[in-house]
């Protein structure tokens, strides 16, 4: 599991999102306007769910803000962590990078799950979706409840 929040969150958003200028705007001597975009490994990093770990005090187990990474395991229900089982138990909501994991049919109901599946089918390339993945999990990581995100694996 992978916890980002306050300065954390902000060290994430600094190393995915990278500020970029056209190096032309047709304007002779004038730049275009600010573009962003995720370098390809960050996306990739945070897409498949290795990341860099920043501390951040919890608060009797919840988290008021940022990112949690949760891992769903291999494909067998049963290796998913326990704290990892107890993050998805406890949540309101829960972002899937795919529901098409033998894990997820397992896990605890009662939250509202949600998957990023249809970016799979709406984007050209992997790198187009990892950069559209990462940049909504960034945004849902802002809000006051921050973000639950579970990927295959073990982050």
């Amino acid at each position: 599991m992978a916890r980002f929040s306050g300065q954390g969150l902000h060290l994430l958003h600094a190393l995915l999102v990278k500020k970029t200028t056209p190096r032309s705007s047709g304007a002779p001597g004038q730049a275009g306007p600010e573009r962003h975009h995720l370098g390809r490994s960050a996306t990739l990093a945070l897409c498949l769910g290795w990341a860099i770990m920043s501390s951040m005090p919890s608060h009797g187990g919840m988290m008021s803000s940022g990112i949690i990474v949760v891992g769903l395991g291999p494909g067998n229900p049963e290796q998913i962590t326990l704290e990892a089982w107890r993050i998805i138990e406890g949540a309101s909501e829960v972002y899937l990078r795919t529901e098409r994991h033998p894990s997820v049919a397992a896990l605890p109901k009662g939250a509202a799950y949600h998957s990023f599946d249809s970016f799979y089918e709406r984007y050209d390339t992997f790198a187009e979706v990892y950069e559209q993945i990462a940049q909504a999990i960034v945004g849902l990581g802002e809000r006051p409840q921050g973000v639950i995100y579970a990927v295959p694996g073990h982050p």
